[in-house]
């Protein structure tokens, strides 16, 4: 919800959000050990819990603020590789749920650590929907359609 509400203040959303990056980049930067201090450095008292939530969704919005007033600053310049990113979002977006499935499948019959699965999740994700995007979709007009692209 919060995130609709935010888009469709388009211009708005992204002139605030450069102009009080910093803000938001401090905010974080100080909500985040206090959380730390709170979760594990105090005692019980009354109100923790509350005191915890409020500081706990302070620090997540202003992270991901900054990053979104840094990323309009330092990012949003057209390009090459901006093009093709963009042009592989909603493609991207269909494959990988059916990768993840797959992959998921084939490693839980592992009896490998945690960090290796995850990171076998991760990358193996990422690089297989890449393939297949690359080789299997953009290449081909006639399938580009049943993936949201243009010819």
């Amino acid at each position: 919800m919060f995130g609709f509400l935010l888009i469709a203040m388009r211009d708005v959303f992204w002139q605030t959000v450069t102009k009080n990056r910093y803000t938001y980049l401090t905010l974080g930067m100080t909500a985040f050990p206090l959380l730390m201090v709170l979760w594990f450095g105090v005692g019980e008292f009354y109100g923790k819990q509350y005191l915890s939530s409020f500081v706990k969704v302070l620090n997540i919005w202003s992270w991901i603020l900054a990053i979104f007033g840094f990323g309009s600053v330092y990012l949003n310049k057209p390009g090459r590789f901006l093009t093709y990113a963009n042009e592989s979002v909603y493609p991207l977006y269909i494959l990988h749920q059916t990768v993840i499935v797959v992959l998921c499948y084939y490693l839980k019959l592992t009896d490998w650590g945690f960090m290796a699965k995850f990171s076998l999740m991760v990358i193996g994700t990422f690089g297989i929907s890449i393939l297949i995007y690359e080789f299997g979709i953009r290449r081909y007009r006639w399938i580009r359609p049943l993936f949201g692209l243009k010819n």
